[in-house]
């Protein structure tokens, strides 16, 4: 019997740093992190425990960004190490991992194993399949569409997790593997459209009305609901075109038509109704009422709760069907980010960082603008974009009223960029729960996420100078 060996004749300490690249990254990085978190506040302003948070803040982003570590096991450590070194109390720390938008990631979760489990979402999506997906890019384009649409009118949460399992079905369905471009693109079309819709309506996402509200409360300026749309619309339908020019040339897929065969067949097969999928339907079409008329009085998060515990409650789903296809890596990796964020608002690290390059400057409306629509997509991929509002909106209403500028731009400069998050799953848990999916990894996301991050910023600032002036809003 032949065979074939191969013997690899590249130097030892070659080989050795091949295999083991990973643990001495991590020591390397380790020892860095030890000796700057042995100093004693060597930065003027900023307290020993905001320093302490600032470090492990670095350290938690540069974690992420190299994956060395899976990203829970990265948020928990974050989680021990702010714990460990008292940046806050215990207590407090371990408290943020009680955040609503973890409850309603893992809701959210919990609904869509449901939904699959009932075999709900494999109906739906051959279906739309074998409708609206005839050409690969086209199924794309319509998962980007749909879920911008429905963003309009319900928070990018809930699109996400309610088109989760019908994206999964479909890959399922044409048997996508892994890195397949076609689930790769699909599933980046999801949080690209969620997100993008999110921001053109005060139903998107709580930092509108947020915003909206901490203007009222502190001049009592009024912002209404189709004032923010018409403000804010042409914004969103910008990106939304440079979206789907980027899906178009990023995604590459071949011009053919896909063989739907197998799924019209699997549509025959599927037989009637049953009264599983008709419980888990009703559940759904009530849940898509309460997250959209009642999301704001009952809050997301406990509708979701409340809706995932109904499929037990009327025998849709056993809690051994769900609990398999729940993703816990993606809700502990969203409740560390969590916890270090609302850390670093505590400790008063971001309130230093802005005071100390913000407030001394003296900027015209559009410089600050600029500026501060820089900041708020670059704080929001790391912190929730409510946090975004909360810490930036008191600084530049104070801008408003020190400089004399229409202050309801404090909220438009604020809110509308701080929802605009592409580049990593912890900064939206609509790019979470689409992350979970495993068909891009978080290079792709990154890369992918700082073209549109770069884009939004220059179609905000553009639309903002040429846009605005004609509905009032002056900038110059």
């Amino acid at each position: 019997m032949d065979t074939n060996f191969h013997i690899d004749t590249r130097p030892l300490p070659v080989l050795f740093l091949l295999k083991y690249k990973a643990f001495l990254f991590l020591l390397v990085l380790g020892g860095v992190f030890l000796h700057l978190m042995s100093l004693q506040s060597p930065i003027d302003g900023l307290t020993q425990q905001g320093y302490f948070a600032l470090v492990i803040f670095v350290l938690s982003v540069i974690l992420w960004v190299t994956n060395v570590l899976p990203l829970a096991i990265t948020s928990l450590l974050v989680m021990g190490l702010l714990s460990t070194y008292q940046v806050l109390d215990n207590d407090t720390i371990y408290s943020f991992f009680g955040d609503s938008a973890i409850f309603f990631i893992l809701g959210a979760f919990m609904i869509t194993a449901a939904v699959s489990s009932t075999g709900l979402s494999r109906r739906v999506a051959y279906v739309v399949l074998g409708r609206f997906g005839r050409t690969p890019f086209r199924i794309v384009l319509n998962v980007f569409l749909l879920a911008a649409v429905m963003s309009l009118v319900m928070p990018t949460h809930a699109v996400a997790a309610l088109m989760y399992p019908l994206l999964m079905e479909i890959a399922k369905a044409l048997n996508l593997k892994k890195g397949d471009r076609l689930g790769k693109f699909m599933f980046f079309a999801l949080c690209w459209g969620a997100v993008i819709g999110g921001v053109a309506t005060f139903l998107g996402g709580a930092r509108n009305p947020l915003a909206v509200g901490m203007l009222q409360s502190r001049t009592g300026i009024e912002i209404g609901f189709t004032q923010w749309f018409v403000a804010v619309g042409p914004i969103a339908l910008g990106m939304m075109l440079f979206a789907v020019v980027l899906l178009h040339r990023a995604a590459k897929l071949k011009k053919r038509t896909l063989d739907l065969s197998a799924v019209r067949q699997e549509i025959s097969l599927l037989g009637k109704f049953s009264f599983n999928e008709a419980k888990a339907a009703v559940i759904l079409i009530v849940t898509l009422y309460m997250w959209v008329f009642h999301g704001s009085t009952v809050g997301i998060a406990n509708i979701a709760l409340i809706s995932a515990a109904m499929f037990f409650v009327l025998g849709a789903v056993t809690w051994e069907e769900m609990a398999q296809q729940i993703n816990w890596g993606t809700v502990f990796m969203y409740g560390g980010a969590i916890t270090l964020g609302k850390s670093l608002t505590g400790s008063g690290v971001l309130e230093w960082l802005l005071e100390t390059h913000l407030v001394s400057l003296q900027l015209g409306p559009l410089f600050l603008l600029m500026l501060v629509a820089a900041a708020s997509i670059i704080l929001t991929e790391g912190i929730s974009n409510a946090a975004v509002v909360g810490m930036l909106m008191p600084l530049v209403m104070e801008y408003s009223a020190v400089f004399g500028f229409d202050p309801r731009l404090s909220a438009y400069m604020v809110a509308v960029p701080s929802g605009l998050s592409f580049m990593f799953p912890m900064g939206t848990p609509a790019n979470a729960i689409a992350y979970s999916s495993g068909f891009y990894t978080l290079r792709e996301s990154a890369i992918y996420g700082l073209i549109l991050n770069l884009a939004a910023w220059a179609i905000f600032v553009l639309m903002a100078a040429l846009y605005w002036p004609l509905l009032g809003l002056q900038l110059v």
